[in-house]
């Protein structure tokens, strides 16, 4: 497999497999009425025209997407070096993830230039989400397991790519979730040219009960009645999503906000947010 190929995997990939909600059980989930949680949207096209603050895209169906940039959008090239909105050029293909605040309204929130030697035409063979079920360092594969049951064993090679917790096969280990883009080989086996492996995210909906914003800690009381109080640690790593952009940073969230926390559990630490949906406290 050529390097055209898996660098262009590699950049689908942040988009398809950005949003994977590495779900285990959750502590505790309500859909309440009056408060859902947006929708996102990946789209991949090349740059039709650019404007002010906004740049258009048609894709390989040619559908047409206006999308709003501001200055929270990040750009960056597919090798993740940081770019701006004026390094985007007209007839560039890019991966752009984003927000609808509205079914004709989109903003980008980030936007991944792609090489200019890549291939849009590219399919890939097979998508898999899934746990991991075996690991085989010496024959090197590793087997996923879908919600289904249905088990699929893959191989690697020195091009496969680790995007995720894991950066090489080694640190693969069985339980971990994963997503794969996988192409099919000429004797029929499937090589896994991308794993996005890790531990299993999982999720919590409730409201604020206060943020620590120096410590870098905010606490929900979750939806469920008899739930007890569970305090996360907030980073740099952690990506706020929310309908009108009112929340970017821990300390935009106030004191009974409604909030949706996808987390990852750290030992002898509080649980770390990777996610947080939040959104205004809605009107009775």
């Amino acid at each position: 497999m050529n390097k055209k190929i898996l660098l262009s995997l590699s950049a689908v990939l942040l988009v398809l497999l950005a949003g994977l909600p590495l779900s285990g059980a959750a502590l505790a989930h309500d859909n309440r009425p009056g408060w859902a949680i947006e929708d996102t949207f990946r789209k991949v096209g090349q740059v039709t025209s650019i404007g002010q603050n906004s740049f258009t895209i048609q894709d390989r169906l040619g559908a047409q997407y206006t999308l709003e940039v501001d200055e929270l959008t990040r750009f960056r090239s597919q090798d993740q070096a940081d770019l701006t909105f004026s390094d985007l050029k007209s007839g560039a293909w890019v991966i752009a993830v984003g927000e609808y605040q509205s079914p004709s309204e989109l903003i980008a929130k980030a936007v991944i230039s792609l090489p200019g030697d890549v291939d849009p035409n590219l399919r890939i063979d097979q998508r898999l989400r899934g746990k991991v079920s075996a690991v085989d360092l010496t024959g090197k594969s590793l087997t996923i397991t879908s919600r289904d049951g249905q088990e699929t064993r893959l191989v690697v090679n020195d091009a496969t790519r680790y995007p995720g917790e894991a950066k090489s096969l080694a640190e693969v280990k069985t339980g971990m979730q994963a997503g794969v883009l996988a192409v099919k080989q000429a004797d029929g086996s499937l090589l896994a040219a991308v794993v996005k492996a890790g531990s299993p995210l999982q999720r919590v909906i409730g409201k604020v009960v206060s943020v620590d914003t120096a410590g870098g800690k905010l606490t929900i009381q979750p939806l469920r009645k008899d739930a007890a109080q569970v305090t996360f640690s907030v980073d740099a790593s952690t990506r706020f999503i929310n309908r009108g952009r009112q929340v970017k940073a821990l300390s935009d969230l106030r004191e009974g906000m409604l909030a949706a926390v996808r987390f990852q559990g750290q030992a002898d630490q509080a649980p770390l947010a990777k996610v947080i949906l939040a959104g205004i406290k809605p009107k009775k």
